[in-house]
């Protein structure tokens, strides 16, 4: 089986890189070598790596259990998978409230690396199934 290692189009998620010439190699890296900011990186990184917190046999997103948690066990009762969704269900929108309006291609990448990076979080933190 083969393997598509190809990392996305950057031009086509980051509009602004197109005004970069083709001579400069990977205009992305430019771009953050220009514009990227310790802190930045640092806040992002928390997105990307975040921090889970197990209760009740429950693994929620963040560093602490939710205020809600107790109210959402009484509801679902012990269907932990449906804590764990409504507890950990987050929407890109929320994170970025301030944002130009994402087109569909940039939503889907986004989704997806997290998707991984948080899946790999988990293997991390929680390698016993």
């Amino acid at each position: 089986m083969t393997r598509d290692t190809r990392g996305p189009n950057y031009s086509d998620l980051i509009p602004e890189l197109r005004s970069y010439p083709d001579d400069i190699g990977a205009p992305v890296v430019v771009w953050l070598t220009n514009f990227g900011r310790y802190d930045h990186a640092a806040a992002y990184a928390s997105l990307f790596w975040p921090s889970f917190t197990e209760i009740d046999g429950c693994v929620l997103l963040g560093d602490r259990v939710p205020e809600t948690y107790a109210e959402w066990k009484a509801q679902l009762g012990d269907d932990l998978s449906a804590i764990e969704s409504v507890l950990n269900h987050r929407h890109l929108s929320h994170l970025f409230m301030r944002a130009p309006e994402p087109h569909d291609a940039l939503l889907d990448h986004l989704g997806n690396v997290l998707r991984d990076t948080w899946a790999a979080k988990l293997r991390q933190d929680f390698p016993d199934p």
